[in-house]
């Protein structure tokens, strides 16, 4: 995910430097995550360039991103090939379905869910 983000965000001339967990491991000390953050510098006109360019295999919410531009609050972007499914297939029976479909649909990713759970056998 990193390595397809930061391929993207060079070609779009966005300014970006890894952070979390994976900066820590390189630079100080190893932290147990498998997420990826970066932070960009970036311009609301960058938004919509950089969403299509990642539409194909990530999932990024542009207006999510608009207002983490606006705001300096982080947004999420999900890589669609590795999304959820090792919990989902991990611990599936034992998470709260209902929590999980009310959090899905305020969101707007109630789709994603549908697709993440058919996939981890539990849909």
């Amino acid at each position: 995910m990193a390595a397809l983000a930061a391929r993207h965000l060079e070609r779009l001339g966005i300014p970006y430097v890894v952070v979390g967990s994976v900066a820590s491991a390189l630079h100080g000390e190893p932290r147990a995550t498998l997420d990826v953050d970066l932070t960009l510098r970036m311009r609301s006109s960058d938004v919509n360039p950089l969403c299509e360019a990642l539409a194909e295999e990530v999932f990024v919410d542009p207006a999510a991103m608009r207002e983490s531009v606006r705001t300096g609050i982080a947004c999420n972007a999900i890589h669609r090939a590795s999304h959820v499914l090792g919990v989902l297939k991990a611990r599936g029976p034992e998470l709260e379905r209902d929590y999980l479909d009310d959090r899905a649909l305020e969101l707007g990713v109630a789709d994603l869910l549908r697709k993440s759970l058919r996939e981890a056998g539990l849909g």
